[in-house]
């Protein structure tokens, strides 16, 4: 079985904002960055064998059984 994923980048919410006159005058700005997320290949394959046990969880319900591991 083959699958296939893309995972989401990181969004970051950054506020640029100055004054001047001690407050009196001010200005804002808000802008959204979309970082590409950095994954190593470790990190992929425990994201992997998390989802592994989760979709071995739902079986074993299938079935009834409890699981030592997801309690």
């Amino acid at each position: 079985m083959k699958n296939s994923f893309e995972i989401a980048p990181d969004i970051l919410i950054v506020r640029d904002s100055k004054s001047s006159w001690g407050g009196l005058f001010s200005e804002s700005t808000e802008r959204i960055e979309r970082i590409p997320h950095a994954m190593t290949p470790v990190d992929l394959q425990q994201m992997l064998d998390y989802f592994d046990l989760i979709a071995f969880d739902r079986f074993m319900k299938l079935f009834n059984k409890n699981t030592l591991f997801l309690n």
